[in-house]
């Protein structure tokens, strides 16, 4: 779920987070005067209103430095939710199941789903064209499907609009899914343009589910939460929080908290998972290490030949940052891989040395602040030195 506003981040983070970065990181730092730097940021966006929430957390490899800044730091505030940064873990299963043989990249998705699950969701100029769906297709979003979270349907009204207009409320994944098929229509025919769609996610979570033949939520913690090491990671409303897990923090889209709301589960293999940074940067390291993929396989889901914004390239379930287009002085900054969520949540690693940033704002109107810190934050890693 990432919402349209994210097209106005760019202008902002221009301004101050590549100048202040760029103009500064000629000069080397010790890793304490980096962890000053870090919480510094974080601490600066805390004042901001709405982001008293704001956390920040870095793994540095070469120099050893992994830490956590703002409210990541604060025990009783550590978890948040991850909104789209959770297509990572989809992607991942899946990806799991590709290399088990129990999928293709071209399986043709109306072989495994039942054909009342797909109905409406991808006629297209009169005709149903459901059959030409591939899992690759509904990993890059570009399947044509339409997106139940972002865009509008009939009425004029999206699904995020409906969950703060109305945070009581329940969204099944039938009912999501009805959303797109009587509400929406599809953006084109499959494998003709990029569209981000958490409608297609919402599809690879059955698909997961029909093969692994258990709930998502169930897949996920057995598949990648246990063996990953992220402890305090859990999906809200569809399962308990582990033991000792603290309450979410407060979770703004568009000026309404959703933390405790049943609004919530409106999101579910497209993002529905609430953790700490700590299981993020867990995860970075799992993934990149090859204990959840295979490095052939993690290479795969690293063709970023579609453009999701300037400055981020789509793959198979992963963003790549290329901060060239942001600012070119950057263009000899590393190619970070990961994804961003619409509450302010950026996940993003270096898959050359294993450096990691993870920011979570928990607002959806932070998106540009949370794109500036990740950058300032990157600015201030390149800098330290053993």
């Amino acid at each position: 779920m990432i919402i349209v506003s994210i097209a106005l981040f760019i202008a902002l983070v221009i301004v101050l987070a590549i100048a202040s970065a760029m103009a500064r990181q000629a000069r080397p730092l010790t890793v304490e005067d980096g962890k000053k730097a870090l919480s510094s940021l974080a601490e600066s966006l805390r004042r901001k209103p709405g982001l008293a929430g704001a956390g920040l957390s870095v793994l540095h490899t070469s120099s050893g430095l992994r830490d956590a800044f703002g409210a990541d730091a604060d025990p009783e505030q550590r978890i948040f939710h991850a909104a789209s940064v959770g297509k990572l873990f989809t992607a991942t299963l899946i990806a799991r199941l590709i290399e088990e043989g129990r999928l293709a990249w071209d399986s043709r998705v109306a072989e495994i789903l039942q054909p009342a699950e797909l109905r409406g969701l991808f006629d297209w100029e009169g005709v149903d064209r459901s059959a030409e769906v591939t899992v690759a297709m509904l990993l890059s979003h570009s399947s044509g499907v339409a997106d139940y979270f972002d865009d509008p349907g009939r009425s004029g009204k999206s699904v995020s609009a409906l969950m703060a207009a109305a945070p009581d409320r329940l969204w099944p994944v039938g009912e999501l899914l009805d959303f797109s098929r009587n509400e929406q229509r599809p953006v084109g025919p499959p494998g003709g343009r990029f569209h981000y769609s958490d409608t297609g996610y919402l599809l690879l979570g059955r698909l997961i589910e029909a093969l692994r033949g258990a709930p998502y939520h169930e897949v996920l913690r057995r598949g990648i939460f246990e063996p990953a090491g992220m402890r305090d990671a859990y999906m809200p409303l569809r399962e308990a929080a582990p033991p000792g897990t603290p309450p979410l923090r407060p979770a703004y889209l568009r000026g309404v908290d959703l933390s405790k709301a049943n609004a919530l589960s409106a999101d579910w293999s497209g993002g529905g998972v609430a953790l700490s940074a700590a299981d993020l940067l867990a995860f970075c390291e799992a993934l990149r290490s090859g204990l959840l993929l295979r490095p052939e396989t993690l290479e795969r889901m690293a063709d970023f030949r579609w453009r999701f914004r300037l400055g981020v390239g789509y793959g198979y379930g992963l963003m790549e940052l290329r901060f060239g287009e942001f600012f070119p002085l950057l263009k000899s900054w590393p190619r970070m891989r990961g994804h961003m969520g619409v509450l302010g949540i950026q996940c993003f690693w270096d898959p050359a040395d294993g450096t990691a940033i993870v920011v979570s704002l928990s607002n959806d109107r932070a998106m540009s602040d949370s794109v500036k810190l990740l950058i300032s934050a990157l600015g201030i890693v390149k800098r330290i030195r053993n």
